[in-house]
């Protein structure tokens, strides 16, 4: 998924299957330990205008799941202002699900 430079079905389908393994607390620690969240943050902040709207709805809910923990909440804190940049761009998207997922977030 990290190799993919643009929208494809192969990064939908991780980004749809991590988000569901998400909700569970190992694959979240794998995924903080990877720095999952930095890396959301910035395919966020490079590609926002050309996601489809599943992506950016699984990629954003993803990133709420991280960011609710303690260890994610801290990886956010280390990239906070490139993090609550992204956020407050996505805060009035048209999509109400990445509305709901941005002030989980936040």
């Amino acid at each position: 998924m990290i190799r993919e430079k643009n929208e494809t079905l192969l990064r939908q389908d991780a980004l749809g299957a991590l988000q569901k393994f998400s909700l569970r607390r190992h694959p979240q620690d794998v995924m903080l330990k990877l720095n999952m969240i930095n890396y959301l943050v910035n395919m966020l902040g490079n590609e926002l205008d050309s996601m489809s709207e599943y992506s950016l709805e699984y990629s954003t809910a993803l990133l709420m799941n991280l960011a609710l923990r303690k260890m994610g909440k801290d990886k956010c804190e280390r990239i906070g202002v490139k993090v609550l940049n992204q956020l407050l761009q996505m805060i009035d998207h048209k999509n109400e699900q990445v509305r709901t997922y941005v002030n989980g977030i936040l």
